[in-house]
Formats: C-alpha cells, sequence, structure tokens
C-alpha cells in the first residue's frame, strides 16, 4: 500500500453482496478527491449494499485513508 490508498475494513454483510470490482470501483471514484470524506464513503458502501444489492445482514463498514 502507498501512501493516500484506502483500506475498506468490513463485515460479510457487505463482501457476500458486493463484488470487489464493484467495491474498488466506488472507492476509486471516491479517493480521486483527496479530501474525500471517508465517513459519507463508508456510508455509501453500507446504503449500496443494503438498499441496492438487498444484503438482509448486518453491514459495517470503515474506510481508512493510508
Amino acid at each position: 500500500m502507498e501512501s493516500g490508498d484506502a483500506l475498506v475494513l468490513a463485515c460479510d454483510g457487505l463482501f457476500d453482496v458486493m463484488p470487489v470490482e464493484q467495491l474498488a470501483s466506488i472507492v476509486q471514484e471516491a479517493m480521486q478527491n483527496e479530501n474525500a470524506n471517508l465517513d459519507e464513503l463508508a456510508e455509501k458502501l453500507t446504503t449500496t449494499a443494503i438498499e441496492e444489492l438487498g444484503s438482509d445482514d448486518n453491514v459495517s463498514v470503515i474506510v481508512v485513508r493510508i
């Protein structure tokens, strides 16, 4: 990992419904802005998993900038 990269820590409620490629695309798009709000990014990932992809499990997400 390099400075400025993002690390996503999440439970299976996210990873069971969201393909890694989709996760990477969402994160890469958000991280293009060096002032990206990581709380908003985590919320977007959570909302996408529940509302768009239909996760019926608990969904916990933390995004950390390295």
